[in-house]
Protein backbone atom coordinates (compact mmCIF):
# COMPACT_ATOMS: atom_id res chain seq x y z
CA UNK A 1 0.00 0.00 0.00
CA UNK A 2 1.46 3.53 -0.60
CA UNK A 3 0.73 6.76 0.33
CA UNK A 4 0.12 9.99 -2.43
CA UNK A 5 0.95 13.66 -1.16
CA UNK A 6 -0.90 16.21 -2.95
CA UNK A 7 1.00 19.43 -2.90
CA UNK A 8 2.29 22.21 -4.64
CA UNK A 9 2.80 25.72 -5.83
CA UNK A 10 5.16 27.14 -3.29
CA UNK A 11 7.72 25.96 -0.97
CA UNK A 12 5.56 26.45 1.89
CA UNK A 13 3.77 23.72 0.59
CA UNK A 14 6.39 21.75 -0.69
CA UNK A 15 8.86 21.45 2.15
CA UNK A 16 6.16 20.20 4.62
CA UNK A 17 4.94 17.14 1.95
CA UNK A 18 8.74 15.96 1.52
CA UNK A 19 9.31 16.21 5.40
CA UNK A 20 5.73 14.30 5.09
CA UNK A 21 7.66 11.69 2.93
CA UNK A 22 10.70 11.02 4.71
CA UNK A 23 8.99 10.40 7.58
CA UNK A 24 6.84 7.88 5.87
CA UNK A 25 9.51 6.10 3.83
CA UNK A 26 11.69 5.88 6.68
CA UNK A 27 8.30 4.56 8.99
CA UNK A 28 6.90 2.41 6.40
CA UNK A 29 9.54 1.81 3.42
CA UNK A 30 6.34 1.82 0.96
CA UNK A 31 5.60 4.13 -2.01
CA UNK A 32 5.20 7.47 -2.03
CA UNK A 33 3.84 9.28 -4.98
CA UNK A 34 3.85 12.99 -5.31
CA UNK A 35 0.91 14.60 -7.37
CA UNK A 36 1.11 18.52 -8.35
CA UNK A 37 0.44 21.06 -10.81
CA UNK A 38 2.09 21.10 -14.61
CA UNK A 39 2.74 24.87 -13.31
CA UNK A 40 4.37 25.00 -9.47
CA UNK A 41 7.86 24.49 -8.31
CA UNK A 42 7.26 20.83 -7.77
CA UNK A 43 7.82 20.02 -11.49
CA UNK A 44 11.46 21.00 -10.52
CA UNK A 45 11.78 20.16 -6.90
CA UNK A 46 10.10 16.89 -6.47
CA UNK A 47 12.39 15.25 -8.98
CA UNK A 48 15.24 16.29 -6.99
CA UNK A 49 14.43 13.98 -4.17
CA UNK A 50 14.04 11.27 -6.64
CA UNK A 51 9.99 10.72 -5.56
CA UNK A 52 7.58 10.10 -8.50
CA UNK A 53 5.78 13.09 -9.57
CA UNK A 54 2.30 13.22 -11.63
CA UNK A 55 1.04 16.25 -12.44
CA UNK A 56 -2.51 18.07 -12.94
CA UNK A 57 -3.23 20.84 -15.55
CA UNK A 58 -4.83 22.93 -12.47
CA UNK A 59 -4.09 26.45 -11.65
CA UNK A 60 -4.34 29.01 -8.95
CA UNK A 61 -7.29 31.85 -8.91
CA UNK A 62 -6.29 35.01 -10.22
CA UNK A 63 -7.96 37.20 -7.91
CA UNK A 64 -7.64 40.77 -9.28
CA UNK A 65 -7.34 39.76 -12.37
CA UNK A 66 -10.36 37.74 -12.54
CA UNK A 67 -10.40 37.88 -16.62
CA UNK A 68 -7.58 35.13 -16.41
CA UNK A 69 -9.82 32.38 -15.08
CA UNK A 70 -11.52 31.82 -17.81
CA UNK A 71 -9.32 28.57 -18.02
CA UNK A 72 -10.15 27.12 -14.98
CA UNK A 73 -13.88 25.89 -16.79
CA UNK A 74 -11.74 23.34 -18.50
CA UNK A 75 -8.82 23.10 -15.92
CA UNK A 76 -10.81 21.85 -12.65
CA UNK A 77 -12.69 19.08 -14.45
CA UNK A 78 -10.44 17.85 -16.67
CA UNK A 79 -7.71 17.84 -13.35
CA UNK A 80 -10.80 16.06 -11.56
CA UNK A 81 -10.79 13.51 -14.29
CA UNK A 82 -6.90 12.71 -14.31
CA UNK A 83 -7.33 12.95 -10.42
CA UNK A 84 -9.95 10.35 -9.94
CA UNK A 85 -7.89 7.83 -12.45
CA UNK A 86 -4.54 8.23 -10.82
CA UNK A 87 -5.86 7.32 -7.43
CA UNK A 88 -7.66 4.18 -8.78
CA UNK A 89 -4.73 3.24 -10.50
CA UNK A 90 -2.11 4.05 -7.45
CA UNK A 91 -4.54 2.61 -5.03
CA UNK A 92 -3.08 4.86 -1.53
CA UNK A 93 -3.65 3.35 2.18
CA UNK A 94 -4.13 7.32 2.62
CA UNK A 95 -3.68 10.48 1.25
CA UNK A 96 -2.21 13.85 2.44
CA UNK A 97 -3.00 16.96 0.99
CA UNK A 98 -0.55 20.08 2.41
CA UNK A 99 -2.50 22.72 0.91
CA UNK A 100 -2.46 25.07 -2.20
CA UNK A 101 -4.72 25.16 -5.37
CA UNK A 102 -2.83 21.68 -6.55
CA UNK A 103 -4.00 19.73 -3.25
CA UNK A 104 -7.54 21.00 -4.94
CA UNK A 105 -8.65 17.84 -7.12
CA UNK A 106 -7.03 14.56 -5.09
CA UNK A 107 -8.78 15.81 -2.20
CA UNK A 108 -12.20 16.75 -3.40
CA UNK A 109 -11.74 13.24 -4.90
CA UNK A 110 -10.22 11.50 -1.83
CA UNK A 111 -14.11 12.86 -0.37
CA UNK A 112 -16.30 11.71 -2.97
CA UNK A 113 -14.72 8.20 -2.94
CA UNK A 114 -14.84 7.94 0.79
CA UNK A 115 -11.05 7.32 0.76
CA UNK A 116 -8.89 8.51 4.10
CA UNK A 117 -7.09 11.56 3.59
CA UNK A 118 -5.48 14.17 6.21
CA UNK A 119 -5.30 17.87 5.67
CA UNK A 120 -1.74 19.30 7.12
CA UNK A 121 -2.33 23.24 7.52
CA UNK A 122 0.89 24.84 7.93
CA UNK A 123 -0.33 28.49 8.53
CA UNK A 124 -2.40 30.37 10.84
CA UNK A 125 -5.20 31.15 8.83
CA UNK A 126 -6.47 28.27 6.65
CA UNK A 127 -5.96 28.03 2.50
CA UNK A 128 -9.18 27.63 0.61
CA UNK A 129 -8.76 23.75 0.56
CA UNK A 130 -8.52 23.71 4.15
CA UNK A 131 -11.89 25.80 4.79
CA UNK A 132 -13.57 23.66 2.60
CA UNK A 133 -12.69 19.85 3.58
CA UNK A 134 -10.93 20.01 7.08
CA UNK A 135 -14.57 18.88 8.45
CA UNK A 136 -14.22 16.15 6.31
CA UNK A 137 -11.20 14.58 6.65
CA UNK A 138 -9.92 11.62 8.88
CA UNK A 139 -7.65 13.96 10.71
CA UNK A 140 -6.03 17.97 10.31
CA UNK A 141 -3.03 18.60 11.43
CA UNK A 142 -1.89 21.89 11.90
CA UNK A 143 1.11 23.93 12.79
CA UNK A 144 -0.38 26.27 15.99
CA UNK A 145 -4.04 26.62 17.84
CA UNK A 146 -4.90 29.69 16.23
CA UNK A 147 -5.92 28.07 12.84
CA UNK A 148 -8.79 26.33 14.52
CA UNK A 149 -10.80 29.56 15.38
CA UNK A 150 -11.18 29.42 12.01
CA UNK A 151 -12.43 26.04 11.60
CA UNK A 152 -15.34 25.85 14.04
CA UNK A 153 -16.34 22.65 12.48
CA UNK A 154 -13.46 20.37 13.22
CA UNK A 155 -13.35 17.76 15.46
CA UNK A 156 -10.98 15.45 14.81
CA UNK A 157 -6.98 17.84 14.86
CA UNK A 158 -3.82 17.65 16.22
CA UNK A 159 -1.18 20.37 16.83
CA UNK A 160 2.21 19.37 15.20
CA UNK A 161 4.21 22.31 14.55
CA UNK A 162 6.20 22.92 10.50
CA UNK A 163 8.05 19.30 9.37
CA UNK A 164 11.67 20.58 8.60
CA UNK A 165 13.59 18.91 6.14
CA UNK A 166 16.64 16.61 7.92
CA UNK A 167 19.62 18.80 7.09
CA UNK A 168 18.25 21.31 9.40
CA UNK A 169 18.04 18.55 12.62
CA UNK A 170 21.77 17.93 12.66
CA UNK A 171 24.38 20.17 13.98
CA UNK A 172 26.46 22.77 11.89
CA UNK A 173 30.10 23.85 11.80
CA UNK A 174 29.38 27.23 12.70
CA UNK A 175 33.32 28.15 11.51
CA UNK A 176 32.47 26.40 8.27
CA UNK A 177 29.28 28.32 7.81
CA UNK A 178 31.20 30.99 7.74
CA UNK A 179 33.67 29.67 5.19
CA UNK A 180 31.44 28.64 3.18
CA UNK A 181 29.91 31.69 2.17
CA UNK A 182 33.05 33.97 2.73
CA UNK A 183 32.10 35.67 5.15
CA UNK A 184 34.11 36.84 8.54
CA UNK A 185 32.97 35.25 11.83
CA UNK A 186 34.02 38.70 13.70
CA UNK A 187 31.31 40.59 12.39
CA UNK A 188 27.56 40.64 12.89
CA UNK A 189 25.47 38.63 9.80
CA UNK A 190 22.02 39.76 8.64
CA UNK A 191 20.57 37.32 6.79
CA UNK A 192 17.87 38.55 4.01
CA UNK A 193 15.54 36.40 2.44
CA UNK A 194 12.21 36.97 0.21
CA UNK A 195 10.60 34.02 -0.03
CA UNK A 196 11.60 31.14 -2.78
CA UNK A 197 10.16 33.79 -5.53
CA UNK A 198 11.90 36.46 -3.90
CA UNK A 199 10.61 40.04 -3.30
CA UNK A 200 11.43 43.21 -4.79
CA UNK A 201 10.10 45.86 -2.53
CA UNK A 202 12.66 43.91 0.44
CA UNK A 203 14.90 44.02 -2.21
CA UNK A 204 14.94 47.49 -2.96
CA UNK A 205 15.18 48.27 0.51
CA UNK A 206 18.10 46.16 1.45
CA UNK A 207 19.63 47.94 -1.41
CA UNK A 208 18.59 51.19 0.29
CA UNK A 209 20.06 49.88 3.64
CA UNK A 210 23.64 48.32 2.36
CA UNK A 211 24.61 52.18 0.93
CA UNK A 212 25.55 53.31 4.61
CA UNK A 213 26.52 49.91 5.91
CA UNK A 214 27.68 49.98 9.51
CA UNK A 215 31.19 48.70 9.54
CA UNK A 216 30.43 45.85 12.31
CA UNK A 217 27.69 44.27 10.17
CA UNK A 218 27.84 41.80 6.76
CA UNK A 219 25.29 41.18 5.32
CA UNK A 220 23.65 37.30 3.41
CA UNK A 221 21.09 38.45 0.63
CA UNK A 222 19.45 36.39 -1.01
CA UNK A 223 17.70 37.69 -3.75
CA UNK A 224 15.45 34.98 -5.39
CA UNK A 225 16.52 34.29 -8.66
CA UNK A 226 14.20 36.49 -10.67
CA UNK A 227 16.06 39.41 -8.93
CA UNK A 228 19.16 38.27 -8.87
CA UNK A 229 20.65 40.12 -12.26
CA UNK A 230 19.58 43.48 -10.89
CA UNK A 231 20.97 43.62 -7.42
CA UNK A 232 24.04 41.10 -8.07
CA UNK A 233 26.39 44.42 -8.84
CA UNK A 234 25.73 45.67 -4.80
CA UNK A 235 28.48 42.49 -4.12
CA UNK A 236 30.99 43.54 -1.60
CA UNK A 237 33.20 41.62 0.54
CA UNK A 238 30.65 42.58 3.59
CA UNK A 239 27.48 41.55 1.44
CA UNK A 240 26.99 38.11 -0.14
CA UNK A 241 24.33 38.58 -3.13
CA UNK A 242 22.74 35.16 -4.10
CA UNK A 243 19.83 34.40 -5.94
CA UNK A 244 18.83 31.49 -3.85
CA UNK A 245 20.40 29.39 -1.00
CA UNK A 246 20.20 25.63 -0.87
CA UNK A 247 22.11 25.58 2.41
CA UNK A 248 19.49 27.06 4.67
CA UNK A 249 20.67 25.72 7.47
CA UNK A 250 24.45 26.92 7.60
CA UNK A 251 22.47 30.73 6.58
CA UNK A 252 20.88 30.22 9.52
CA UNK A 253 23.84 28.92 11.68
CA UNK A 254 25.71 32.46 11.42
CA UNK A 255 23.04 34.85 11.50
CA UNK A 256 21.94 37.24 13.92
CA UNK A 257 19.53 38.81 12.80
CA UNK A 258 17.28 37.99 9.76
CA UNK A 259 14.93 39.89 7.52
CA UNK A 260 12.07 37.87 5.80
CA UNK A 261 8.68 37.22 4.52
CA UNK A 262 6.66 35.21 7.38
CA UNK A 263 5.72 32.17 5.53
CA UNK A 264 4.90 28.84 7.75
CA UNK A 265 8.24 27.37 6.65
CA UNK A 266 10.47 30.68 7.22
CA UNK A 267 8.45 31.23 10.68
CA UNK A 268 8.87 27.55 11.93
CA UNK A 269 12.61 27.60 10.35
CA UNK A 270 13.20 31.06 12.54
CA UNK A 271 11.87 29.28 15.99
CA UNK A 272 13.61 26.53 15.27
CA UNK A 273 17.39 28.23 15.06
CA UNK A 274 16.00 30.81 17.61
CA UNK A 275 17.01 33.76 15.44
CA UNK A 276 15.31 36.98 15.44
CA UNK A 277 13.91 38.47 13.11
CA UNK A 278 11.30 41.62 11.12
CA UNK A 279 9.05 40.41 9.46
CA UNK A 280 7.59 41.68 6.18
CA UNK A 281 4.55 39.96 5.25
CA UNK A 282 3.85 39.72 2.09
CA UNK A 283 0.15 41.66 0.64
CA UNK A 284 0.06 39.24 -2.25
CA UNK A 285 -0.47 36.15 -0.83
CA UNK A 286 -4.33 34.75 -0.81
CA UNK A 287 -6.16 35.30 2.59
CA UNK A 288 -3.03 37.94 3.59
CA UNK A 289 -2.14 34.23 5.72
CA UNK A 290 1.42 35.94 6.25
CA UNK A 291 -0.20 38.74 8.11
CA UNK A 292 -1.13 36.42 10.46
CA UNK A 293 1.81 34.21 10.78
CA UNK A 294 3.98 37.24 11.79
CA UNK A 295 1.36 38.29 14.27
CA UNK A 296 1.27 34.53 16.12
CA UNK A 297 5.17 35.16 16.41
CA UNK A 298 5.06 38.58 17.44
CA UNK A 299 2.19 37.87 20.12
CA UNK A 300 4.98 35.47 21.06
CA UNK A 301 7.58 37.60 21.46
CA UNK A 302 10.94 37.74 19.66
CA UNK A 303 9.94 39.18 16.78
CA UNK A 304 8.98 42.49 14.57
CA UNK A 305 6.17 42.81 12.37
CA UNK A 306 6.92 45.47 9.97
CA UNK A 307 4.29 46.38 6.91
CA UNK A 308 5.38 46.41 3.05
CA UNK A 309 4.55 49.83 2.38
CA UNK A 310 6.68 51.27 5.36
CA UNK A 311 10.09 49.65 3.58
CA UNK A 312 11.02 53.24 2.74
CA UNK A 313 11.55 54.03 6.45
CA UNK A 314 13.16 50.86 7.68
CA UNK A 315 17.15 52.40 7.09
CA UNK A 316 16.21 54.51 9.48
CA UNK A 317 15.00 51.84 12.15
CA UNK A 318 17.24 48.89 11.49
CA UNK A 319 19.78 49.98 13.16
CA UNK A 320 17.76 50.01 16.58
CA UNK A 321 17.20 46.29 15.96
CA UNK A 322 20.45 45.33 15.55
CA UNK A 323 22.29 46.94 18.92
CA UNK A 324 23.27 43.71 21.13
CA UNK A 325 21.13 44.78 23.70
CA UNK A 326 17.89 44.92 21.03
CA UNK A 327 19.07 41.12 20.27
CA UNK A 328 19.57 39.32 23.59
CA UNK A 329 16.14 40.71 24.48
CA UNK A 330 15.03 39.28 21.39
CA UNK A 331 16.66 35.77 21.99
CA UNK A 332 15.11 35.91 25.66
CA UNK A 333 12.22 35.81 24.52
CA UNK A 334 12.20 33.13 21.53
CA UNK A 335 13.43 30.77 24.08
CA UNK A 336 10.23 30.33 25.82
CA UNK A 337 8.82 29.80 22.76
CA UNK A 338 7.25 25.90 22.76
CA UNK A 339 8.94 23.40 20.58
CA UNK A 340 7.54 20.66 18.99
CA UNK A 341 9.56 17.56 17.61
CA UNK A 342 7.59 17.44 14.36
CA UNK A 343 9.41 15.22 12.32
CA UNK A 344 9.86 12.57 15.14
CA UNK A 345 5.73 12.83 16.00
CA UNK A 346 5.25 11.90 12.15
CA UNK A 347 7.66 8.83 11.88
CA UNK A 348 5.96 7.68 15.19
CA UNK A 349 2.23 8.34 13.57
CA UNK A 350 3.39 6.76 10.15
CA UNK A 351 4.53 3.33 12.65
CA UNK A 352 1.52 2.84 14.57
CA UNK A 353 -0.85 3.99 11.74
CA UNK A 354 0.61 2.85 8.53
Amino acid sequence: MSLIIAAGGTAGHLFPALAIAQAWKKAQKKPVYFIGSDYGMETTLIPQYHYPLYTLPIRGFYRKQWYKNFPLLWRIPVSVYKAYRLINKLKPRLIIGTGGYASFPIILCAYLQRRPFILYEPNCYPGLVTRLFSAKAYELWCNTEEVLKWLPKVKRYKVIGVPLRETFLTSVDKAAAYRFFGLSSEKKTVLVLGGSLGAKPINDAVAQWTTSLPSNIQVLWQTGKRYYAQYKHLEKPRIKVVPFIDAMEKAYAIADFVIARSGAITTAELLHFSKPALLIPSPYVAENHQYWNALALYRKGGYVVWLEKLLSQLSYFLPRYLEEASLEVMKKRITTHKRIATNQWLYQWFLHHG
